[in-house]
């Protein structure tokens, strides 16, 4: 266990909160079961984006913006390639 591990799972908690989704839902079909794979794939698109946002957020332009950054940061918090994943102290400038 290292710290790239609890940025990994801070990266999907911050997934959840954006989406209000499970990290893994076996009710879902299985192309979307694990929520970091689906995630990386509807992401890519900013289209797609807004339509899979938490409803309860009001999307107003800004609230968008911001959430393209969380979306970001969440994505690469959970790279998979350790090396590529932030220092929690960058983590923590962004959400500031």
């Amino acid at each position: 266990m290292t710290t790239k591990v609890d940025r990994f799972n801070f990266g999907v908690v911050l997934m959840e909160l954006i989406t209000r989704h499970k990290a893994l839902d076996d009710t879902q079909p299985e192309e979307s079961m694990c929520l970091v794979t689906w995630f990386w794939h509807v992401f890519m698109s900013r289209d797609g984006l807004r339509k899979v946002v938490d409803p309860i957020l009001d999307m107003t332009d800004d609230t968008f913006q911001n959430v393209c950054i969380a979306v970001e940061l969440a994505g690469n918090c959970t790279s998979w390639e350790p090396f590529q994943c932030p220092e929690m102290s960058y983590i923590v400038s962004v959400l500031s």
